[in-house]
């Protein structure tokens, strides 16, 4: 979104008085694996470079305070992958389908984004590696029972 703040008014406005607005988003600002996995960190440049705003999750709140909300509760989420693949899939899936993007947009070279793709699948094909993705942050806003101004 090129104005989020704008976005979340809209949401405040269309709710009724005393009615609450969600947001979950995540902050693609860290990810972390042990072993350590090069891959997640050039995927996590991929992120910096492909996202028009990659730290969204942790303005979350800022942005609701700017749309008027009167009540705002809010929380993160991380997940810790120990016992499966899952997460790890989806890290690797994500960068064959980005990769060619990153590179397009001189994100990542070549050689880089064939490297990530493959220290992401050492990870994936690890049974003893554990993986921590970026936090996911979510905002239950209440509008105000006053009418917001436009």
């Amino acid at each position: 979104m090129t104005d989020p703040v704008q976005v979340v008014r809209e949401m405040m406005r269309v709710v009724r008085p005393g009615g609450y607005a969600i947001a979950f988003e995540g902050d693609f600002a860290i990810d972390l694996s042990y072993p350590p996995c090069d891959g997640l960190a050039s995927i996590n440049k991929l992120w910096q470079g492909l996202f028009q705003n990659p730290a969204a999750g942790r303005k979350l709140v800022h942005y609701f305070r700017e749309a008027g909300a009167s009540t705002i509760e809010a929380g993160a989420v991380m997940h810790l992958e120990h016992d499966t693949t899952t997460l790890k899939r989806v890290y690797r899936l994500t960068a064959e389908a980005t990769g060619p993007a990153a590179e397009a947009k001189g994100v990542l070279t070549g050689d880089e984004v064939r490297a990530m793709i493959a220290a992401l699948t050492r990870m994936e094909d690890d049974p003893s590696s554990v993986v921590v993705k970026f936090p996911d942050m979510w905002v239950i806003a209440r509008r105000s029972m006053v009418p917001l101004a436009r």
